[in-house]
């Protein structure tokens, strides 16, 4: 419930049907990029349930390889600092690997997977509604009492319908995997909720669109 793909998916969209708020919808993703590698990826993906950890454990797991290399990128960033050209071309390649990485990973583990089983198993499809139906509902009907105003502005709450209406995260695979965490759950749900997204995605938007602008 707490990854969406608003990111390799949402940008996607975001990018092929509202262009001109493309840039806007980057930036406001930043916070939440930011919350997955400070504590949504240590936590929740890698963290186990069984052990107790104190307060300096879970502080220790905030010091992740994700985290690091995002404070790096923005302190770039903001600086303004101009690195080479071929480290930026690395840095561009490689960040274009994450993508079809996640996907082969993804159809990896869902190969192993009894997909009769899966289709059978409606726990997947009761998880799918809320996050691909119900949780977007939620917001547009919180949407239409929120009085309009310059923090609750058409680009802010069409950024926010994005990413609350995208189908499970990718990272819920990859990351868990690479700590050798069982990840067929989170394949299954992958699987299903990004194949009944290509209906649900548009009918959110419609119903969005007729009731809340």
């Amino acid at each position: 419930f707490s990854f969406s793909n608003f990111g390799f998916m949402g940008y996607a969209i975001m990018e092929a049907v509202f262009p001109d708020i493309f840039f806007e919808y980057t930036l406001f993703t930043l916070p939440f990029w930011f919350m997955i590698y400070l504590w949504g990826a240590p936590v929740l993906l890698i963290g186990s349930d069984t052990e107790k950890k104190g307060l300096k454990d879970r502080l220790k797991s905030f010091v992740n390889p994700m985290l690091i290399g995002m404070l790096i990128g923005m302190l770039i960033g903001l600086i303004g600092v101009r690195l080479p050209k071929p480290v930026y071309a690395i840095i561009g390649d490689a960040g274009k690997c994450m993508s079809p990485i996640a996907m082969i990973l993804t159809g990896m583990t869902i190969a192993r997977i009894d997909l009769v089983n899966m289709i059978k198993n409606w726990r997947n499809y009761l998880v799918s509604a809320f996050r691909l139906v119900i949780f977007p509902l939620i917001f547009i009907v919180v949407a239409l009492l929120l009085p309009r105003n310059g923090f609750c502005s058409e680009t802010a709450l069409w950024c926010s319908l994005c990413m609350v209406s995208m189908p499970m995260g990718l990272n819920t695979i990859v990351v868990p995997a690479g700590y050798g965490k069982d990840t067929k759950d989170a394949a299954s749900l992958a699987l299903i909720t990004h194949t009944l997204s290509v209906v649900t995605i548009p009918c959110v938007f419609m119903i969005f669109k007729n009731l809340v602008l």
